[in-house]
């Protein structure tokens, strides 16, 4: 995917449609292995003016590391409007599905076309 403004304004419109605004608190999670989707999403929501945290976790952690990663992405997510996944699955997996929907925080996925709200699998 190439990085164009013309998909990072079809980004924002469809962020925006999900319901996030410069109003809005997001906390972005990236990683490594998926810098093109990031990035159009960063620009995306800087347009939007919304106040953004990123989080950037990788998929070779260890069980260690894993406890840590956890426990910083608990903290963050509950204090966040809007989660934007931007790691294909990694977040998901870190921290399972009910942890995310205990936190009560919309989690927005990209499914290759759209951002849509993530459901468990």
């Amino acid at each position: 995917m190439e990085i164009t403004w013309n998909r990072v304004a079809l980004n924002a419109r469809q962020l925006k449609q999900q319901g996030i605004t410069h109003e809005s608190s997001v906390v972005m999670v990236s990683s490594k292995d998926n810098t093109q989707i990031g990035d159009i999403t960063r620009f995306a929501l800087q347009s939007l003016g919304s106040p953004m945290v990123e989080v950037n976790v990788s998929s070779e952690s260890n069980a260690e590391n894993a406890v840590g990663m956890r426990n910083l992405l608990s903290e963050v997510l509950t204090a966040s409007d809007f989660i934007v996944d931007c790691t294909e699955g990694i977040l998901s997996t870190l921290l399972g599905y009910d942890a995310l929907n205990e936190t009560g925080t919309q989690v927005l996925v990209y499914d290759n076309l759209d951002w849509v709200l993530a459901t468990p699998s």
